[in-house]
């Protein structure tokens, strides 16, 4: 089975990810599509990048925390970034890659890769198991 393979990452509606403005805080939505070496066809994947200020202002803002004073992250697949710098995020999103067996099935990857990312087909995936 071939290895998984970063074929496209962008912002949110298409935004160039060389474009962001992180001067006051950012949280940004990414989605990218991730396929096997060699092979047509990807799936879509999205996570989200934010430095300290972005994630507070988020937090802020959610109708969670503003009720109860209290939230969780969970399915924000958030990553935090002290400075936001591409190559770092990609060398970062390669390693995640890399770490996945080249010698499972496709749905055992894109599992494995919904721990980190959100994955279009992950509730899907699972109902079948």
């Amino acid at each position: 089975m071939p290895k998984l393979q970063l074929k496209s990452i962008e912002g949110e509606f298409g935004s160039s990810l060389m474009d962001i403005d992180a001067t006051d805080g950012y949280f940004i939505n990414i989605e990218m599509e991730i396929g096997e070496e060699g092979k047509n066809g990807a799936d879509v994947f999205s996570f989200n990048i934010c430095d300290e200020k972005g994630l507070l202002r988020t937090v802020w803002q959610d109708p969670e925390f503003k009720e109860k004073q209290i939230t969780n992250f969970s399915g924000y697949n958030v990553f935090v970034m002290k400075k936001y710098e591409l190559e770092s995020l990609l060398r970062y999103v390669n390693d995640i890659l890399n770490g996945i067996p080249e010698n499972i099935p496709w749905k055992q990857k894109g599992l494995l890769l919904s721990q980190y990312f959100y994955w279009e087909y992950f509730k899907e995936t699972v109902e079948n198991i």
